[in-house]
Order: structure tokens, then sequence, then C-alpha cells
């Protein structure tokens, strides 16, 4: 919270604008894939208005991404919009290849992968 608070009033509204950050915690959980699987978490949800006129993977989450992925081992929800980074998030989630293949075996034609899913799970077209 204070890398946050710092950060916030070193640069304003800039990192702001007019949106808002949720703090919370969540227990663990068995899920896989779950940001809180095995172990407690603070969370940190970082909202961005659907009205906005700018591209917020482009000009507002990469500062969040950017301050907290390099101090903490981030786990990002996977109904937000999360960085492309394959190899990151495979070191985040002790499950990942098990997940992988998972996917791959309930899934062989690809029907549910998407271009952003297939950039964020590093998953090859067919």
């Amino acid at each position: 919270m204070s890398m946050l608070c710092d950060y916030y009033r070193k640069t304003g509204y800039k990192a702001t604008g007019s949106f808002s950050c949720e703090l919370y915690a969540a227990k663990k959980s068995d899920f896989w894939l779950s940001p809180s699987h095995g172990e407690d978490m603070f969370r940190v949800d970082i909202f961005w208005y659907g009205y906005n006129a700018e591209a917020p993977e482009m000009v507002y989450y990469p500062q969040f991404w950017n301050l907290l992925m390099p101090k903490f081992s981030c786990r990002f929800h996977w109904g937000k919009y999360m960085p492309v980074d394959p190899s990151y998030f495979r070191k985040q989630y002790p499950k990942w290849d098990a997940f992988l293949a998972l996917r791959e075996e309930m899934d062989p034609q690809q029907i549910f992968v998407t271009n952003y899913w297939r950039e964020r799970l590093g998953i090859a077209k067919k």
C-alpha cells in the first residue's frame, strides 16, 4: 500500500486519472489459476472505465504492472486485462503446465482460443 501511495503522490493525476483502485485481502484457494492459489493474497484491483477514449493496455495499466511486478509476485485476475507475458505467468502459477495440457486436451481445435488468450497463454496457432 505504501508503494502505491508513494507512486500516487509522486505522479499525481497522471497516474490516477479519474479512476479508482480497490485494495482487499483474499483467502487462499485450491483452484490452479486463482490469484490466491495456495496462499492468502493481498489484491490490488486497478479500475479503468470503458467510456475513456484511450486504450488502457497502452496508457494506464502498464504503469502499475511496471511498478508492482518487479517487487511482488503478481498474479492477475483472469477476468481483467493482463499483460502479454506467458513466461511470467508460468513462474507465478505452479500448475501452469498442467493447466495448458488440460486446456489442449479439452479444446484441441482451439475453438475457445482468441488472439487475446493466444498471446497471454503462449498458444501457437494450429
